[in-house]
């Protein structure tokens, strides 16, 4: 009888805990992968506009959001004073592993949570501080960003981050039991 009363009990308790510690790991990977993201998109857009230089955040194509990478163009070059003009810097739909950009620091992020977002495959961080979806420094038509979002869903738990022409505008958390982002919809915080 004090068995059966003992595993009663356990099985109480962990019925309680289990749940709850899940859910603080949820919790933790959404917003471990957020924060990477965010400060990513921060680096970018500081050192382009620190070295006057283009860089971007470029996803594998148009609806592979599993990894991403950050890179700059060669044709920067600090020392002698190169600048853009003339220099080909592909087009919005640039190749992931075009040759002519480097990893700003050789490594490629993958996401371990699920992704929902409408990002374009690239954006482009240009020295006046932002964001595009064209690497053409001198076309002076084109527009800077609208806004984009980017959700990271794990378990019960997802942030979603927001991201204007100027950078990262906000990123909100949420818990699955309100809304788990799908689409772009209005998430309920």
């Amino acid at each position: 009888m004090e068995v059966l009363a003992v595993l009663a009990i356990v099985s109480i308790v962990t019925s309680i805990v289990l749940p709850g510690v899940s859910n603080f790991y949820s919790g933790l990977q959404v917003k471990a992968e957020a924060e990477i993201f965010v400060q990513n998109v921060r680096l970018a857009r500081y050192k382009a506009i620190e070295e006057q230089a283009v860089y971007r955040l470029i996803f594998p194509s148009a609806t592979d959001r599993t990894y991403y990478r950050v890179q700059t163009h060669l044709a920067f070059d600090p020392d002698l004073a190169l600048t853009y003009s003339g220099v080909s810097l592909g087009t919005p739909e640039s190749d992931y592993a075009d040759t002519n950009w480097v990893d700003v620091d050789e490594e490629e992020y993958a996401f371990e949570t699920e992704i929902v977002s409408d990002l374009p495959p690239a954006l482009y961080f240009w020295p006046n501080g932002q964001i595009y979806t064209d690497p053409n420094i001198n076309n002076i038509a084109a527009t800077p960003i609208p806004e984009y979002y980017i959700g990271f869903n794990y378990g019960s738990a997802g942030i979603k981050v927001i991201i204007t022409s100027m950078g990262v505008f906000s990123s909100e958390s949420y818990a699955a039991d309100e809304v788990i982002i799908t689409d772009d919809t209005e998430v309920i915080w």
